[in-house]
């Protein structure tokens, strides 16, 4: 599925500081089991990688791309989710970093 295309779904933009995407994705992804959350994240594929760490929290990073007229940006938004009972239970930490434009 390519993005744009999800209700409901996390879809962040260039836009956004750090606080507005801890909301905004705590409000979409708490309470997602861990096998729903490629489905819910409104990016392409390519964009986003999920990874799980050893003490059962997972990191999603997503890359943010404005390159279809200048000033040409991107950013990347590193996400850790914390985990209860195979649900996501919250959003633990936030970083955004900015390049470009």
């Amino acid at each position: 599925m390519t993005e744009g295309q999800r209700p409901g779904a996390l879809r962040l933009r260039l836009d956004m500081d750090k606080a507005q995407i801890s909301v905004v994705a705590g409000e979409i992804l708490t309470g997602l089991h861990a096998t729903e959350l490629p489905d819910h994240i409104d990016h392409l594929r390519s964009d986003f990688d999920l990874l799980w760490q050893a003490d059962g929290s997972a990191v999603l990073s997503i890359r943010l791309w404005q390159d279809n007229e200048p000033p040409f940006r991107h950013a990347v938004i590193v996400l850790v989710l914390g985990f209860e009972g195979g649900r996501v239970s919250g959003i633990e930490d936030c970083v955004r970093r900015g390049f470009g434009g």
